[in-house]
């Protein structure tokens, strides 16, 4: 596994990367917001990137696949908990 902050091998057994100090407790991941508007996935990941938060989406595959079949279910936002709150805010007028 690798460290999602500085992506330096990350060892699990010892809680804490070597390289950043990140905390294991750090990467559990926070769902701050879930949608199947395709504009709306588009503005959360520009307002994401652009304010360094790093962000994983779920269900966002299919969508990619088959993006004019419809609604295939929405997509699921995940950031780590240090980062939660400050996503939320940022996102909130998406929502």
């Amino acid at each position: 596994m690798h460290c999602p902050n500085c992506e330096e091998k990350f060892d699990k057994k010892k809680e804490i990367c070597q390289s950043c100090g990140l905390k294991y407790e750090d990467l559990k991941l926070k769902s701050v917001l879930k949608t199947d508007n395709p504009m709306t996935i588009s503005f959360a990941k520009s307002i994401l990137q652009d304010s360094n938060i790093k962000y994983i989406t779920k269900g966002e595959t299919l969508r990619g696949v088959y993006p004019l079949g419809g609604s295939l279910g929405s997509v699921d936002f995940l950031v780590m908990q240090k980062d939660e709150q400050a996503a939320r805010e940022m996102l909130s007028e998406l929502a």
